[in-house]
This record gives C-alpha cells, sequence and structure tokens, in this order.
C-alpha cells in the first residue's frame, strides 16, 4: 500500500490484477484499475518522481495519473 497525494494505493487483496484507492484513510476502498491480460498480475507497487511503477507477471509497468492507465516500461 502507498500513499500516492491525497490517496491510499493498493493491490486488490483477493484479486492481483485489481488497483483499488481510499479518500478515507483506507476506511472504504473502490476500484481505480482492472487489469486486462496485457498488465498480467500485479506484484508490486513504488512511487518514483511523478510516476507510479508496478512491478507484475508481464513486466514492469508505469502510470502518470495515479494508476488509471497503465503502460509498458519493459521486462
Amino acid at each position: 500500500m502507498l500513499v500516492l497525494k491525497n490517496e491510499l494505493i493498493r493491490i486488490a487483496p483477493g484479486d492481483p490484477k485489481i488497483i483499488e484507492y481510499s479518500i478515507n484513510k483506507g476506511r472504504s476502498w473502490s476500484l481505480r484499475y482492472k487489469g486486462f491480460s496485457g498488465t498480467g498480475e500485479f506484484k508490486d507497487l513504488e512511487i518514483l518522481e511523478d510516476e507510479l511503477l508496478a512491478i507484475t507477471s508481464k513486466g514492469v509497468f508505469y502510470s502518470r495519473d495515479n494508476g488509471r492507465n497503465w503502460f509498458f516500461r519493459g521486462k
């Protein structure tokens, strides 16, 4: 789980293809991104400057919009 601006961001505990966010310190969670076969399963999230990075089963992806859209960075 990461703190990004005023949100908590996490990989959904029940489904590693989903990214969730919370705006109330984790009391409730909402869907931010539901992965498709392109991203694979999310393994880890990190913040690097203005990007959210994800290590997934299909490689490294990045997002510049708080995890709404993901783009392939490499393996």
